[in-house]
């Protein structure tokens, strides 16, 4: 979960789910969090190596 966190740390998202963690929706929370950062944060980096 450590990289998880490192990877939020940055973000309100991650600020916002702190709180939530003790509950049973947390997890969801904090899952669609990281998946709506890692997708354009997917994209942007398959576009950087593209044109490496």
């Amino acid at each position: 979960h450590a990289n998880a966190k490192m990877f939020l740390a940055g973000t309100n998202d991650f600020i916002g789910t702190i709180d939530f963690y003790e509950e049973e929706e947390a997890w969801g929370v904090v899952i669609t969090g990281f998946v709506n950062r890692l997708r354009p944060m997917a994209t942007l980096v398959s576009l950087l190596l593209h044109y490496i």
